[in-house]
């Protein structure tokens, strides 16, 4: 990758420490980039205090960024730990999670194919075996659905997250921080109820009340977020919206192969 090479070959005055090729060599949850590992050094007195410190810049294509996007949107708007081998799910059936993880897995092998790059370890080696599991699991989550649906909710809930930044300015405690959400992706509808940050037992009282009964259906969404979980998701990928897009781009593009 030319960039990379740039990377490596320029002029810096930080010291290279270590690269990590996960686009070569993919992690098992389907992670791919490539992060480049210095040990900081300034040549500015201003930043000498800093000096030694450790530095990792992440490479990755623009598909590979928007399958990272997608992976952070998903457990933040199901309390799903995907990443981690045991994982958690909060009140949903453990069967959700394996499809959401084995789905994600499965794109970043399709992104794979599109891009020429090794495929992650356990999927399909036939790309056309492989898209058509990918098409199944996606047809059973309403991917597209979903994940449109869970934009709808940030439009709605980054207004909220604006205006907690605003009011801590003037050091006044905002009113809503729970946000207890009613998703159908069928209907592409979003209802919000706010709660106060101290109320956080009565607001997952009720998450619980209102997501026992659709336990067992996966196109209806009820989701108790926070106003800093989501300013941490835009923060984290602040093209959120063009990222998500291209998410749902490239798994219609799945879809047509």
């Amino acid at each position: 990758m030319h960039l990379v090479e740039m990377y490596r070959m320029g002029r810096l005055s930080s010291e290279f420490v270590r690269a990590h090729d996960y686009i070569a060599e993919p992690k098992d949850d389907g992670y791919r980039s490539i992060h480049l590992v210095y040990k900081y050094k300034s040549d500015s007195a201003q930043y000498r205090a800093f000096d030694n410190r450790r530095v990792e810049i992440q490479i990755r294509s623009q598909l590979q960024h928007a399958w990272a996007t997608a992976l952070e949107t998903v457990e933040t708007f199901t309390g799903m730990e995907l990443r981690r081998k045991a994982g958690s799910m909060l009140l949903r059936p453990k069967e959700y999670l394996v499809k959401w993880r084995r789905f994600l897995v499965l794109m970043a092998s399709a992104i794979a194919f599109r891009e020429g790059q090794p495929i992650v370890p356990g999927t399909p080696e036939n790309e056309q075996v492989m898209l058509k599991e990918v098409r199944t699991l996606g047809e059973e989550l309403h991917v597209v659905q979903t994940l449109s649906t869970w934009t709808q909710a940030i439009n709605v809930l980054d207004a909220f997250a604006k205006f907690k930044e605003e009011i801590e300015e003037k050091r006044i405690t905002p009113e809503p921080y729970w946000f207890l959400l009613q998703l159908d992706p069928k209907k592409e509808s979003v209802s919000v109820k706010a709660f106060k940050k101290e109320d956080n037992l009565r607001a997952f009282d009720e998450y619980v009340n209102a997501e026992q009964p659709i336990r067992d259906a996966p196109s209806t969404q009820v989701v108790l977020v926070s106003v800093d979980s989501i300013a941490e998701l835009k923060k984290a990928y602040p093209n959120y919206f063009a990222d998500t897009t291209a998410f749902i781009a490239a798994f219609l593009k799945a879809n047509e192969a």
